[in-house]
């Protein structure tokens, strides 16, 4: 038919239109792309460690191994051994805990031996 545009599967496909009536326009694309950005950010984040949320936290039981705890929390914020204690202490801060930390010791064969929450006493927000 003359007069109308000729789409074969070689041409080029049609371009797809946006609905007048809808409500995603081109100036909310980058908006939604920062959104989704800090989301991704924020999921990295807690993936990889350092924040626990209070229900990760009752999670961690006596007799754990270091490698159960890892699996449930992520990276710890801190890795301590001290002096007097038979095994180290890992350090988590406890999202929306208002500097609240999350502590995990462990006895020397590297089972969870308690679990306990402390102020963060430096006064760092995290990291």
């Amino acid at each position: 038919m003359p007069g109308r545009p000729r789409h074969s599967r070689c041409g080029p496909e049609p371009r797809p239109t946006m609905n007048r009536g809808s409500t995603m326009t081109p100036h909310h694309i980058p908006k939604i792309a920062c959104a989704a950005g800090l989301f991704a950010i924020t999921m990295a984040h807690a993936a990889t460690g350092f924040t626990v949320t209070s229900n990760q936290e009752t999670q961690v039981t006596p007799g754990m191994s270091s490698d159960e705890v890892r699996q449930a929390l992520g990276q710890p914020e801190s890795h301590i051994k001290f002096r007097n204690e038979p095994g180290p202490t890992w350090t988590y801060r406890l999202v929306g805990g208002d500097h609240t930390l999350f502590d995990v010791d462990f006895d020397a064969d590297g089972k969870v031996a308690s679990t306990s929450e402390r102020l963060d006493e430096s006064g760092d927000g995290g990291p």
